[in-house]
């Protein structure tokens, strides 16, 4: 459940079903229409830049292409929630013909998201391809998101962005939300049963709604 005791087993199962996929079948294809979902007021731009430098930073191959970028992202993201009950991207979670990932990281990488100026003053992108231009700190990551970062990016980030993109497919919760076109909103609800903490969804979900509107509180008092 790349969590991490059984995500071999998922990559086991799709290793031999990847071979005659190309990494052009896995891109995103929807850019006109990715702006039409509601927006996330809880985003952290700040954090998720940060997040994606420290994935990029260990990623072998660069320029790192931003498919894979995301992908890693989805995972670390769904490990954090299972052990901690929040999202280290801060993103929305959202499921695709091209599967499951942080959509307001997306739309920081394609220029579509209204606060993504720090995104683009610190990772450059050109075409599919995505390479650090500046440090952008790692002062709003605890130490335990940058572990989780760093443990999913050496883990996954030497395979193929192909493979690793059937892996994800592999997911129950993406299965649950799988759409033919567009987008769906990937429940939290969904990620918890998928890795075995239905039964303590309600309270993880419910500590989330909590932490986010004392955020947003302290946010408007200091606007």
């Amino acid at each position: 459940m790349l969590g991490y005791s059984t995500d071999y087993e998922i990559f086991a199962k799709v290793k031999t079903k990847v071979v005659a996929m190309t990494l052009e079948q896995c891109r995103i294809r929807w850019i006109d229409r990715a702006g039409a979902t509601v927006g996330n007021p809880d985003f952290n731009v700040k954090k998720a830049t940060q997040a994606a430098a420290i994935v990029l930073a260990e990623i072998p191959t660069k320029p790192a292409d931003y498919y894979l970028l995301l992908k890693l992202l989805y995972m670390a993201d769904r490990i954090s929630l299972t052990q901690t009950g929040h999202f280290i991207t801060t993103a929305e979670l959202v499921a695709m013909k091209a599967g499951p990932l942080p959509i307001d990281v997306y739309r920081c990488i394609t220029k579509q998201h209204p606060s993504c100026a720090f995104w683009n003053a610190h990772i450059h992108r050109e075409g599919y391809k995505l390479s650090l231009a500046a440090d952008p700190g790692t002062n709003s990551l605890c130490a335990y998101d940058i572990a989780v970062l760093r443990n999913v990016a050496r883990r996954y980030g030497t395979l193929h962005p192909a493979l690793v993109g059937r892996l994800t497919h592999a997911l129950a919760e993406f299965k649950k939300n799988r759409v033919d076109k567009g987008m769906k909103a990937i429940p939290t609800r969904d990620i918890l049963e998928a890795v075995g903490r239905k039964g303590q969804a309600e309270k993880i979900i419910q500590e989330a709604t909590d932490r986010a509107a004392i955020r947003r509180l302290f946010k408007g008092a200091r606007g």
